[in-house]
């Protein structure tokens, strides 16, 4: 039924031959903004702020556990707050 469905939307169906990511749609600016916020310039600046804010927050997270990670293993204990 997947290979079926697939094949119904244009998709290449699994494992048949060259399925390369090229070959995958891949959504514009257009499908995923409405065309006010794509032409407006403070629009775009607060969206990429709140980008870097958000990549920002999760790597913060992401190093935080790696952190409490390595100290546990160093030291067998939590690590000091």
């Amino acid at each position: 039924m997947t290979v079926v469905l697939r094949v119904q939307i244009g998709l290449p169906a699994w494992g048949c031959g060259d399925t390369g990511l090229d070959e995958w749609p891949t959504p514009s600016a257009s499908a995923l903004l409405p065309r006010v916020s794509r032409d407006n310039e403070m629009v775009k600046r607060l969206m990429w702020s709140g980008l870097m804010a958000a990549i920002g927050a999760v790597a913060t997270i992401a190093a935080n556990r790696a952190a409490i990670v390595v100290w546990r293993r160093l030291f067998d204990e939590d690590p000091p707050e």
